[in-house]
């Protein structure tokens, strides 16, 4: 387990079948079950649920390729009745990944900007 600057624990470094996705894969939009398939580094596989059952899937795949550079692919599914849960799904893994690639340049953004996310949510539901 590694130990986050605040204490916490994260298992970044290890997640297992089973047990919970390392926090930092996940976000409070998208409740996180258990990881479902993990082959470090390139992909991490979990659960995600509604109303404490799970629903579907939210993958998480990382390639690289000397001549192109690294490729990230982020996937959820999402079962056709619970559509309506799209916008903020969407929203959230949009900002999810603006602070993964923000942090890659260095620049950490923290608390979480909800702000961001609702403007986001309803763009998406505007959409739909």
């Amino acid at each position: 387990m590694v130990r986050t600057e605040q204490g916490e624990q994260d298992s970044a470094t290890d997640p297992e079948v089973g047990k919970a996705p390392p926090l930092r894969s996940t976000n409070g939009y998208v409740p996180a079950g258990a990881v479902t398939e993990v082959s470090a580094p390139r992909v991490l596989e979990y659960a995600w649920l509604h109303e404490d059952e799970p629903v579907g899937r939210v993958r998480w795949e990382l390639s690289y390729d000397d001549e192109v550079g690294s490729r990230l692919v982020l996937t959820q599914t999402v079962p056709a009745h619970l559509a309506r849960l799209l916008p903020v799904a969407l929203a959230a893994w949009q900002v999810h990944l603006e602070l993964f690639f923000a942090a890659l340049h260095g620049e950490i953004r923290c608390p979480w900007p909800t702000e961001r996310t609702d403007e986001l949510t309803r763009r998406y539901a505007e959409r739909s």
